[in-house]
């Protein structure tokens, strides 16, 4: 018996509409990637554009973003991930 969740990923969202993804309220995996123009379809954890993959830890999916985006471009501490 297989009792493993299916692991799903939602459509590339445009960083600074990162909060209209369904479910960003709960705890999860997310990619973040870089490119020149958006991708179609649902995100593929094997792109070559991914340049992080990160996990909530006591955390919902909004909530680490936040902390992602102090870090990335506001200089500030909160995710470990951001090498500047």
């Amino acid at each position: 018996m297989n009792n493993l969740p299916t692991i799903m990923f939602s459509n590339w969202y445009h960083w600074s509409d990162r909060t209209l993804i369904n479910n960003c309220d709960s705890a999860g995996v997310y990619l973040l990637a870089k490119f020149q123009e958006k991708p179609s379809g649902k995100a593929n954890m094997l792109d070559k554009n991914i340049i992080y993959i990160g996990e909530t830890c006591n955390n919902d999916l909004k909530g680490r973003w936040r902390q992602f985006n102090r870090s990335a471009f506001q200089t500030k501490d909160g995710h470990s991930g951001v090498v500047l």
